[in-house]
């Protein structure tokens, strides 16, 4: 089905409404669910312009060589999408969803980069003074930020520290439980947060069908990468 909608309609839309949503009212399920659909209703499906110089979407190299799958498939297995939300917070703010298989490692992570001021003092060479908030899923449960500060001395010299919060080093094994555990003992309990609305559902499909149907309509390329690489392929 492609890792559009393998992963993108369902686990990254999902990420990006929690971590975008407005405060709700509280913490049951109706006031989350609603806090999330009303993110994911101002995602408005790209137009074919944006959706050619704005998204990615590639295959890696012997895929095709998979069983059971076809010799001319164009079955997307990495893609890359800018967009932005029409929410007064995170308006102008770009926000890329991406996914691929095959790669050199198995993580799920949510970052965030700080804006730049201007002017920018960063060097004309190097690595730009850019603070990040780092929230990692998979494979580990950790929360990091990363801040140029000022290297003690006489000398003007900024270095990058992080700060880290790892969930499984504070916490005792016996204190977690597996995300389908959770979710079975949720759905015995009749506690909805975990699950998608209608709304949610309704408007992440409109926002993925303009885009699934462009790259199926169009001509717009089918890029290849290596098995095995570290990163999103870019055009």
């Amino acid at each position: 089905i492609g890792a559009l909608r393998d992963v993108g309609q369902n686990h990254l839309l999902q990420l990006l409404s929690l971590f975008t949503m407005n405060t709700p009212n509280n913490f049951d399920a109706n006031s989350i669910r609603t806090k999330r659909a009303e993110v994911l209703q101002t995602l408005k499906p790209l137009s074919k312009k944006q959706i050619r110089e704005d998204t990615i979407r590639a295959q890696y190299d012997g895929y095709l060589e998979v069983k059971g799958v076809k010799s001319k498939s164009k079955t997307e297995t990495c893609f890359k999408i800018k967009t932005s939300l029409d929410m007064a917070k995170w308006r102008d703010v770009p926000i890329y969803i991406e996914s691929g298989k095959a790669l050199s490692k198995t993580k799920a992570e949510v970052v965030i980069k700080f804006k730049h001021e201007a002017p920018c003092l960063c060097p004309m060479e190097g690595e730009h003074y850019i603070n990040v908030l780092k929230y990692e899923i998979q494979p580990k449960e950790r929360i990091t930020i990363s801040l140029w500060v000022k290297k003690p001395g006489p000398k003007m010299e900024i270095v990058r520290k992080d700060f880290s919060f790892d969930y499984k080093n504070s916490y005792s094994k016996s204190s977690f439980i597996r995300p389908y555990e959770k979710l079975l003992l949720s759905a015995i309990e009749g506690d909805q947060t975990l699950f998608v609305s209608t709304e949610e559902i309704m408007a992440s499909w409109r926002f993925i069908d303009s885009i699934k149907k462009a790259w199926e309509d169009s001509s717009i390329s089918l890029l290849k990468y290596k098995s095995g690489s570290n990163k999103i392929i870019n055009k």
